[in-house]
């Protein structure tokens, strides 16, 4: 079986770059979606150039931080501040539609073009962040068929269906991303007893959420603790162990694309 280990939230704090690079230097990551918007962003783009064997796609963040593009632009992405309204700001405005979609387009390209500019090359694959809409979904989809780039790995047909949520999968709990519920997550055992079934198919996919904890992530998003269990399971010499006693090869997202002789423009 090959193996992509993949992880979302890359550069979108301080906290989820830094223990998503401990997970590459010390651990089996080998592929992240890249957040372009950030303050630590170009930070953490110069970063992961040191770690040739992963691959880089990239996640369309319309809900926190501040835009690429001038927040005159796009009033309806944008607070008071120029800041991006959150998800929850946008729930309290309405369940249904919320973006303008010429100008989520223009946001969903600007950050696009951001990642070019920091890496020298397009990403490797375009998908959202956290929330969305039909117009940020129609909006992604314009841009991804623009500049000819692949799908995420959580949305490929052969992957799709193996995306561990293994926090939230508590029968009967409500509230499912509660700190202590993170906590009492064992995502080691979850590899290690191949709860999902990997080792069963020809190509496999574990899709995290790695990071540290600090103050700027425990406001900005739910995922919290699980973040740093993750880096804990991927980075474990028993999971490390269990790689080589059912050879396991570790592929990134490139890799698998050209496996399976996926045409993309980059």
């Amino acid at each position: 079986m090959k193996l992509i280990v993949h992880t979302a939230d890359y550069g979108m704090t301080d906290s989820c770059t830094d223990g998503t690079l401990k997970a590459i230097r010390d651990g089996i990551l080998n592929s992240v979606g890249f957040m372009a918007n950030n303050t630590c962003s170009e930070r953490a783009a110069k970063e992961i150039l040191k770690y040739p064997h992963v691959s880089v796609g990239q996640e369309i963040n319309l809900v926190s931080g501040f835009p690429i593009t001038d927040p005159k632009k796009i009033p309806s992405l944008v607070n008071a501040e120029g800041r991006l309204l959150t998800s929850r700001e946008r729930f309290k405005i309405s369940m249904g539609e919320t973006f303008d979609y010429e100008e989520v387009l223009l946001e969903t390209e600007n950050q696009v073009l951001r990642f070019k500019e920091l890496f020298g090359y397009l990403p490797l694959s375009l998908f959202g962040h956290s929330y969305g809409t039909p117009n940020s979904n129609k909006a992604r989809a314009e841009i991804t068929a623009k500049y000819k780039l692949p799908i995420g790995p959580q949305q490929h047909p052969l992957l799709r269906n193996e995306i561990p949520r293994w926090y939230i999968e508590i029968p009967g709990q409500k509230e499912a991303y509660t700190w202590q519920h993170q906590i009492d997550t064992d995502v080691e055992s979850w590899i290690l007893e191949d709860k999902l079934q990997l080792l069963k198919r020809d190509y496999g996919l574990f899709s995290t959420h790695t990071g540290f904890v600090d103050e700027e992530l425990m406001l900005m998003s739910t995922f919290t603790a699980i973040r740093y269990k993750e880096v804990h399971a991927l980075t474990s010499p028993r999971v490390k162990q269990w790689i080589k006693d059912n050879n396991v090869q570790l592929i990134n997202y490139k890799e698998f694309l050209d496996e399976i002789g996926y045409e993309y423009g980059i």
